[in-house]
């Protein structure tokens, strides 16, 4: 059985393998300069959920997920599904360094996942991330561009 179809049948129960709690998220969240229709960017998303919980604060809102696994990104499109935010979500299944975005992203989220932030080196982590507004996850901060 290959690792990603063991890590999507661990996580079965418990979709969100990240070390803050979903009200910790959530006040980063409201925190963030977040607009109704912000583009969100969640780089390791798995199965989704934190980008999920962004779409609740930005009623517009677009989320794009990059993840390796396609089993998580399967449950994404499905909880997406069941919550009827299917058209507003986007599943990448690439890693996260080699991910090119299509535009701008207004919110940039990396939440307990160190493996994705780990996979863009320093210089390209700043070149990628130039321009966004608010980045949530690289230190578990909202950064708001000066």
């Amino acid at each position: 059985m290959d690792r990603q179809r063991l890590s999507s049948i661990a996580h079965t129960h418990h979709p969100i393998a990240a070390p803050v709690s979903g009200v910790s998220i959530n006040r980063l969240l409201r925190r963030a300069d977040r607009r109704p229709a912000a583009r969100i960017l969640d780089i390791g998303c798995g199965e989704g959920a934190w980008a999920l919980q962004a779409l609740t604060h930005c009623p517009d809102g677009h989320a794009d997920g990059v993840d390796l696994n396609p089993y998580a990104l399967e449950r994404f499109a499905q909880a997406a599904e069941s919550r009827g935010l299917a058209d507003r979500i986007t599943p990448h299944e690439r890693d996260a360094q080699t991910y090119v975005a299509d535009g701008d992203h207004d919110l940039v989220l990396c939440v307990g996942s160190t493996h994705a932030a780990r996979a863009l080196a320093r210089e390209h982590r700043e070149q990628w991330l130039r321009g966004y507004r608010n980045v949530l996850g690289f230190v578990t901060l909202v950064l708001r561009r000066a």
